[in-house]
């Protein structure tokens, strides 16, 4: 299966900086990168299981609307994906 395909089983948007990172060639160290994309999928969170983590809390008012987020040593940022947009500020990522 191709990177895009595999990232599209977990949810992952078609276009955006994540699939931008899984697609990339030059930016994976394992030969083939396939490889290594599709085992950082592997030990991330499903895209879809966090959007509706993310939506059921904003439902039940845990979480406020307007939210910023940033990430620290989190790999590939599934958890982004599914948490930015109209409601939250993606501010920063640092690996």
């Amino acid at each position: 299966m191709s990177v895009q395909e595999v990232a599209r089983g977990f949810g992952v948007p078609k276009i955006g900086p994540l699939m931008k990172m899984l697609a990339a060639v030059t930016l994976l160290s394992l030969s083939p990168p396939t490889n290594q994309s599709v085992a950082c999928l592997g030990r991330s969170v499903h895209v879809m299981s966090a959007a509706r983590i993310v939506d059921t809390l904003l439902a039940r008012d845990v979480l406020s609307r307007g939210l910023s987020y940033g990430s620290a040593y989190s790999g590939i940022d599934t958890f982004a994906a599914a948490a930015t947009g109209g409601e939250w500020s993606y501010e920063f990522a640092s690996e």
